[in-house]
């Protein structure tokens, strides 16, 4: 019988590849159940992403407040290992500041009132070796009353562009913190280090980061020096059209006229159909999107697709007087069986006809 040393090689590192995808049980050497059971959830808040990693003990009939969780101690906020948060930047716990980074996530529960804990050390087992030097955050919470809920659980809450909530629930008690963090710093931040890398050095990238500054209103300079090296690397209507809104913006509206000639000069219904639409989908901007469509009208009045469009807008506005003036229009420049079954789909939406 021959050896071949390679395929033990290959052997040991597919069952460890195969360990490591699994959670493993504190210090085991085998893999087998848990009885409460690993759990894992995220979130992006903006560009920030929070994970919490945690376990989740039912509660098998047990009273748990005051009992089996005493009141007033301090509690791992799951079960085994402390569960643990994360940030990947930095961010406020209910209206306080606390660096981005990993922390140990413990509490201390009390019948109308819970302290939540963000502690540096992370790798401890439960709560037994937590030690209030090593806090980086304290903050006080009040709990709510729920419907049972057998498994402890994470929730995220209330999503907002740039806040959320992070919501404890476990047996008939629901345990909330509030998270936001500072988007646009957060977002600039980011597009000043993706834009020392490859995507400088193209037109498409600084446009991008300058179109986020003109839709959200911030950053002004720093969109001005963008938007000028993408006009220096190829000028389109995608990128002309940036800078005369930014222009616009800053109170230049002779110089943003000459810009938005100069990018129409260039451009067709396809053109204000995609700018409309990059604001309405990617960006989540009904109001910049109708706006958008309206500019497009108003050099092509005749178009099928930007009526079409901007009703669809105002639909998702929930201005359905306007979708269905805009639809109108869109029906009798229809020309083709296609668009006007096209139409109709988009009609359906919004239940009209």
């Amino acid at each position: 019988m021959k050896f071949f040393p390679h395929l033990v090689v290959v052997f040991c590192l597919a069952s460890n590849l195969q360990a490591q995808e699994r959670h493993s049980f504190g210090e085991s050497q085998v893999t087998y159940p848990e009885v409460s059971k690993y759990a894992s959830i995220s979130q992006n808040i903006g560009i920030t992403n929070i994970k919490i990693d945690y376990h989740r003990p039912r509660t098998f009939g047990r009273n748990i407040w005051d009992v089996l969780v005493p009141y007033g101690k301090v509690w791992r906020a799951g079960a085994n290992e402390s569960t643990r948060i994360s940030f990947t930047d930095d961010v406020e716990i209910e209206g306080k500041k606390l660096k981005a980074g990993i922390y140990g996530l413990h509490m201390i529960p009390n019948k109308d009132e819970w302290t939540v804990i963000f502690s540096t050390n992370y790798t401890q087992w439960g709560s037994f070796y937590y030690d209030e030097n090593e806090d980086a955050l304290r903050v006080t919470v009040t709990p709510e009353q729920v419907e049972h809920q057998e498994a402890l659980k994470y929730e995220f809450i209330d999503l907002q562009d740039s806040t959320a909530t992070i919501a404890l629930i476990w047996d008939k008690i629901k345990v909330p913190f509030r998270v936001s963090v500072n988007q646009h710093e957060t977002v600039i931040a980011e597009f000043n280090r993706n834009l020392r890398t490859l995507p400088r050095f193209r037109w498409f990238g600084n446009r991008e980061a300058a179109l986020y500054c003109v839709i959200n209103k911030t950053h002004y300079d720093e969109a001005m020096v963008w938007i000028d090296r993408s006009l220096r690397f190829e000028e389109k209507f995608a990128n002309m059209i940036v800078k005369a809104d930014l222009l616009r913006l800053q109170g230049n509206t002779t110089e943003a006229d000459q810009w938005e000639q100069k990018a129409v000069q260039q451009a067709d219904t396809i053109d204000w159909l995609a700018y409309g639409y990059e604001t309405l989908g990617h960006h989540g901007r009904i109001d910049r999107a109708i706006e958008t469509f309206k500019r497009g009208i108003a050099y092509y009045p005749d178009s099928y697709v930007l009526h079409r469009s901007i009703g669809d807008a105002y639909g998702k506005s929930g201005n359905i007087e306007m979708a269905k003036k805009s639809f109108k229009r869109a029906g009798q420049l229809a020309r083709t069986e296609e668009e006007r079954d096209q139409l109709q789909n988009y009609m359906n939406r919004y239940f009209l006809k």
